[in-house]
C-alpha cells in the first residue's frame, strides 16, 4: 500500500477533527476554552512523550530480535575459522614431514651415485628398489597433499554455504518482521475508518440537537409573550432535557475525538 493511500485518511480525519473542534467551541464560554486549550497541549505533550516512548521500545525490540542472528553468525565463523586453521597446520605439518623424508631419501640416493658408478652389475635389483621406493614415497606423497587440500576445499565450501544459510534465514526473518508491520499498518486503517464514521455520525447528531435547541429558543420566546405559561415550562424542561442530552453527546463526541487521535498516533507510529 502506497503512502498516498495513508494520507487520504489522515487528512479526513484530522478535517474532521478542526470541524468537532470547531463545532464544540461555538458553544462553549471562554472559560470553558481556557481550560480547553490548556488540556489541549498538555495532552499533546502527552502524545509526544507517548510517540517518543513507543519509538524506543520498537528499536530495542528491533535490536533485540537481530542481536541473537548476529551473534550466532560471529560465533560460527570463528568455529569455522579455528577449524580451517588447525587442518591448514595440520596440513602444513605433513607436507613438512614428507619433504624432510623425500629430502633424506633423496641425500641417500645422492650419496650412494658415486659408489654406484663403480659397482658392478650385481648392485643393479637394489638400485632398482630404491627407484621403486622413491616413486612409491612420492606418490604417498602427491596423493596425501591432494588429500588434504581437497578437505580444505570441502571445509571453505561447508563454510560458504553455512554463511549463506545463515544469511537466508536473517532475511526471512526480516520479511516477517516487516509483514507484521504491514499487517498492524492495515489494521490501524480500518480502525480509523471506524473511528471517521463514528465521529461523522456524533457531528450529526450533535448538529440536529443544536438546531432543535434553537428551535426551541424561539418558540420559547414566542410563548413568553402569551399566556400560555404552563406551555412554556414544558418547553423549558424540555430544553434542560435536551440540552442534557447535548452536553452527554458532547461528551461521548470528545471521547471519540480522543479515541480518533490515539488510532492515528498508533498509525503514524507504525508507518515511521
Amino acid at each position: 500500500m502506497s503512502s498516498s493511500a495513508f494520507a487520504t485518511p489522515i487528512r479526513d480525519g484530522q478535517n474532521l477533527h478542526d470541524l468537532s473542534i470547531n463545532s464544540f467551541t461555538g458553544v462553549c464560554q471562554p472559560e470553558e476554552l481556557a481550560v480547553f486549550d490548556r488540556n489541549k497541549v498538555e495532552l499533546t505533550r502527552l502524545k509526544l512523550l507517548d510517540l517518543d516512548s513507543e519509538l524506543q521500545q520498537f528499536k530495542m525490540v528491533n535490536k533485540m530480535r537481530t542481536r541473537p542472528v548476529s551473534e550466532q553468525r560471529i560465533q560460527f565463523e570463528n568455529t569455522l575459522q579455528v577449524q580451517l586453521a588447525a587442518q591448514a597446520r595440520t596440513a602444513e605439518e605433513k607436507q613438512k614431514e614428507l619433504r624432510q623424508e623425500l629430502g633424506a631419501r633423496l641425500g641417500g640416493e645422492a650419496g650412494l651415485g658415486g659408489r654406484e658408478e663403480a659397482s658392478s652389475r650385481a648392485r643393479s635389483p637394489a638400485r632398482v628398489r630404491r627407484k621403486r621406493k622413491f616413486g612409491e614415497t612420492k606418490a604417498q606423497y602427491d596423493t596425501t597433499q591432494k588429500k588434504l587440500t581437497d578437505e580444505l576445499e570441502v571445509t571453505q565450501r561447508k563454510l560458504r554455504d553455512a554463511l549463506r544459510h545463515q544469511d537466508q534465514a536473517q532475511l526471512v526473518q526480516m520479511e516477517l518482521l516487516a509483514a507484521s508491520i504491514d499487517c498492524e499498518k492495515q489494521k490501524g486503517v480500518t480502525q480509523l475508518a471506524e473511528q471517521h464514521g463514528k465521529a461523522a455520525a456524533f457531528n450529526q447528531r450533535v448538529k440536529m440537537l443544536l438546531s432543535t435547541l434553537n428551535q426551541k429558543d424561539e418558540e420559547s420566546q414566542h410563548m413568553c409573550c402569551s399566556k400560555r405559561v404552563h406551555e412554556i415550562e414544558l418547553l423549558r424542561n424540555k430544553s434542560a432535557d435536551e440540552r442534557a442530552v447535548t452536553k452527554m453527546v458532547m461528551r461521548e463526541k470528545d471521547e471519540t475525538a480522543t479515541q480518533l487521535t490515539e488510532q492515528q498516533r498508533l498509525f503514524e507510529s507504525l508507518q515511521a
